[in-house]
């Protein structure tokens, strides 16, 4: 394909969307310079209209002037085959389900970091109370994770639906949040009146015990010793998370490799 005086040869899909796929190509300028580039069209399904062909200009002139090295680089907006396409820099990515199962994996040390507090002594760290420190050090952890998990969990979803039913698939993608919440929602009502009772259902002298301790002057009462096993359970519950979708990812695979051969010998019969 010829676009602005240079030659674009298109590879492979890499990515597409509600509206537009991403191709792997390489750019040929009239010099005789390559350069490996992604380009951004509008899906053959969706209509060239003037909303579409504004909205993909928009996204060009918006990403073209910002200069980051965390922000993708766009070299040119340009018409080929009668099809605005974006050029941009091709970045070098791993898959939405590794992003994942990182983000997965650090979701444990997170939990692990907030269960900490009552386990690394009494003495203030940079100036807060070592609990304090330890939820920030796992709240820093969690936000990690996420930087992981959040950007590429739609399109993992996406790219698991059959053609023509990804607007389906993306619609079910927070089924899981239901359940959870459903779950967590009995779950914490368990464990926070195992290990970190209403100070109103104590007797008494517990409760003024409490708020001495809360007031630097002794320990807390034996209720409230293990609070921080609450955060062990979410350590078990975010192991299990990550090497479940470690599984299915695996299993997925598996499938979807068996699915190739089997249209692959269907094509030699």
């Amino acid at each position: 394909m010829a676009g602005g005086g240079r030659v674009f040869h298109i590879g492979a899909c890499i990515g597409e969307g509600g509206f537009g796929e991403v191709y792997r190509a390489v750019m040929r300028r009239p010099a005789g310079l390559e350069r490996e580039v992604a380009v951004k069209t509008l899906k053959p399904a969706v209509a060239p209209d003037v909303e579409a062909v504004r909205r993909l200009r928009d996204e060009a002139r918006l990403l073209a002037r910002l200069d980051h090295r965390a922000i993708l680089a766009v070299h040119d907006l340009v018409r080929l085959d009668g099809r605005i396409a974006l050029v941009t820099q091709l970045l070098r990515r791993r898959s939405a389900l590794f992003s994942m199962i990182i983000g997965m994996f650090i979701m444990p040390l997170s939990a692990f970091c907030m269960a900490a507090g009552n386990l690394v002594g009494s003495e203030s760290i940079l100036g807060m109370h070592p609990i304090a420190f330890c939820m920030v050090v796992g709240i820093a952890f969690q936000g990690l994770a996420e930087s992981f998990i959040s950007p590429r969990f739609l399109e993992y979803f996406s790219r698991q639906a059959p053609k023509g039913q990804e607007g389906l698939y993306l619609g079910f993608s927070h089924l899981h949040s239901f359940v959870s919440n459903i779950v967590g929602f009995g779950l914490s009502g368990f464990l926070l009146s195992r290990y970190c009772p209403d100070p109103r259902t104590l007797p008494e002298l517990v409760q003024q015990e409490r708020l001495a301790s809360l007031a630097g002057a002794g320990p807390m009462p034996a209720q409230y010793a293990h609070a921080h096993y609450i955060w062990f359970v979410f350590v078990g519950i975010a192991i299990a998370s990550a090497v479940g979708l470690l599984a299915f990812g695996w299993v997925v695979e598996r499938l979807d490799r068996g699915a190739a051969t089997g249209a692959s010998s269907v094509a030699r019969d």
